[in-house]
Parts: structure tokens; sequence; C-alpha cells
């Protein structure tokens, strides 16, 4: 068994980063040493004590076939195997290292692993915190989202994942809410306050209870719905796509995943502008569209009946419109998105259809045909 810290900290850089040069090696982890080489020699001699077959050595090159936890752990993170990661992560990386004096280049590799490690695991964390809040089940969203704030050796907490920590937080009435609020008054973010957050929340209540859905609120995989809420949650609250298509053939259950997105607090913590939610349906003339999404915002008293005047009526609030079904004025449609997001930069817009509407700024989300349950025999 390897106990010396110098060469379990070789074999940890080995199994993450494989067929290494020899020299490369010994200057990287003995830089101040009179003999690098002399020294990398020395640590191979005690790991090939514990086990010959621990390094391979060929043209030069170093190499080992010992898997590390960390990119097992990594692994099992991308494949969607929390529960695997979870088990395997066990704190910040190489956390008591033996990194000599003025060994910068080592010294910022196991930094950075140590980041991207517990940075995985504050997301899985989070995206725990958020489904269990989802659920209802407030105690353990709570219990996640505070361990995600507290994970050790983590990068700090970029805008995205502030506002979304808040807004579990705050939905929990846990008391780190206001260490993050201070922590985002910091970084001159602005979030929403309680009562603001709570008044979003009753206002995407009203929102999606006006509309009856026309779609099953069942989809095919009850596991698979979660990641594509997950999915479309993220779109809404990242910097990257104005525009996000949901996809699919009828009964897919398209208008469902729009209504329970708008429901998650992350969302609602995202915009601080008017939310709308229309059903396409039920507008009589594609003249009337401008209107329609007027009124659906809370404006019709501004007597709006363009895309110019909504758009400079929204302006540069952060607002959320979705359109449901535009497949019957899908020209009018694409028209009145393309013009709205030229004047509206904070803007995003949700519609749900049977294929995309092929703007650049657009991300598409497809669900696939509803399964109907088998006939019994």
């Amino acid at each position: 068994m390897v106990r010396q810290p110098k060469p379990l900290l070789l074999l940890s850089f080995l199994a993450l980063e494989p067929k290494q040069e020899r020299r490369f090696l010994a200057e990287l982890f003995w830089p101040n040493a009179k003999d690098p080489q002399g020294s990398l020699r020395v640590c191979l001699r005690q790991l090939r004590r514990a086990s010959p077959d621990l390094v391979e050595v060929t043209g030069g090159q170093l190499m080992t076939r010992l898997e590390s936890d960390a990119a097992a752990f990594e692994r099992a993170f991308l494949e969607g195997d929390d529960a695997t990661a979870f088990a395997l992560y066990r704190g910040p990386f190489l956390a008591t290292a033996p990194l000599d004096s003025g060994n910068v280049e080592l010294e910022e590799w196991v930094i950075s692993r140590r980041e991207r490690y517990a940075e995985l695991e504050r997301r899985m964390l989070l995206r725990r915190a958020e489904e269990a809040l989802a659920a209802g089940l407030f105690t353990r969203a709570s219990a996640y989202a505070e361990a995600a704030y507290r994970v050790r050796g983590a990068p700090e907490l970029g805008v995205f994942d502030l506002q979304r920590l808040y807004a579990v937080l705050l939905a929990c009435q846990s008391p780190l809410w206001s260490d993050v609020h201070s922590t985002a008054t910091s970084i001159g973010l602005s979030l929403p306050t309680p009562s603001t957050l709570a008044s979003r929340l009753r206002r995407a209540s009203d929102m999606v209870a006006r509309v009856q859905p026309k779609e099953p609120l069942a989809w095919p995989d009850s596991a698979s719905s979660c990641d594509e809420v997950r999915r479309l949650v993220d779109y809404l609250c990242g910097p990257t796509h104005a525009v996000v298509s949901v996809c699919g053939p009828p009964r897919a259950g398209k208008t469902r995943l729009a209504r329970e997105a708008c429901r998650e607090p992350s969302v609602l913590s995202a915009f601080d502008g008017p939310e709308a939610f229309l059903d396409l349906a039920e507008i009589d003339s594609s003249d009337e569209l401008p209107a329609a999404v007027a009124r659906a915002f809370g404006l019709d008293e501004l007597g709006i009946r363009s895309a110019s005047g909504l758009a400079a009526e929204l302006g540069h609030t952060r607002a959320l419109l979705v359109l449901d079904g535009i497949d019957g004025v899908r020209m009018e449609a694409v028209g009145l998105v393309t013009s709205l997001l030229q004047t509206c930069p904070n803007l995003k817009i949700v519609t749900t259809t049977t294929s995309p509407l092929g703007l650049q700024a657009e991300v598409k989300i497809s669900l696939p045909a509803k399964r109907e349950p088998s006939s019994a025999l």
C-alpha cells in the first residue's frame, strides 16, 4: 500500500492525466530539486515496491491503469447517476496534497481540479434542492440548498447559481437566504426581496391557472419530464438563448412543460418585469396578436396594437412571454418575436409548437409522442 504523500500525488495525477513525459513530470513535481529526474526515479521505486504494475513506462512516457475516484465521480455526474456521484464525493480534492513552496504550476492544477469537482457537487445539490422544492418537500429542499451553499473548495457562486440558490432558500425560509442576498449585493447583483418574490409566485400561479390544459397532465416518462423541466428552467435563467421552442406532436405535454417551468422559483426570481402566458388558440385574427400579447402582460389599458408599441413598453425589463400553440398563427408569431427581440434584449420567449421557428437566438426542446397505454388482453 502506498502511504507516502508525494507518490500518492503522482499516482493521482497520472490517473487523471494519462501518458505524461518523464521530463515533464520531473519538472512539474520537483521544480526546486537539484536533480528532478532523480527525485522522480525515487518516487517511482516507492510506487513499484507497493505494486509493480501501478505505473507503466512506455517510450519515455508514464501512465497508470488505476482509476481515480475523482474520474469515476465526474463520469457518474455526466451520466446523470447522482446516487453514485454523491457516494464517490468525499470532500475537497487532494485537500492535504504535499505541494512544495513555489510549485505554482502543480498547485494550480490541484486547485483547478478541486474547484471543478466541488462545482459538480454543488450543481447536484442545487438540482436536488429544486426538485425537492417542486415536490413540496421544503425541509429536504432547504437541507440540499444549504449544503450546496457550503460546499468546501468550490469557486465563487456565479450569477445564475446565486439566483437559483436564493430562490430555493427564500422559498424554504432558510436563514441562509440573507447571506446569499448579501453576497449578491456585494457583486452588484439585484435580487428580489421576499415580498417581491412572494408577489411573483402569486402572479405566476394566477398566470398559469388562467390557462386550461389542452394536453394530458402526465408525460410518458416522469423521469424524463423532470429532466425537460430542468432544461427549460436552465435555458430561461441562463444568458444564452432568448427563445426556447418546446416542440412535439399533439398531446406530447408541451403546454404542461411550459406551465411547470413558469412555476419554478428560480424562474420567478430571474425576471423583474411582467410575465405572460398566452393561448394562441384564443386569437381570432393574426392582426390581433400584438394586442393579445399586451393584454396577457396586463398592458391592455395602454391601447397597444402593434409590435413596435409593445416593444417600446417592455423595453429593457426582464420579462417572460409564453406563446402556447403558435402553429395556427406561425408566420405572424415569428414576425412578432423577431420584432420584440430587436428592441427587448432581456425578454425571454417560450413557444410551444410542432417544429422550431428557425431563429438564430432559438434553442429547441423536443418531446416525443405520448405512448398510449396497451389494451388489456
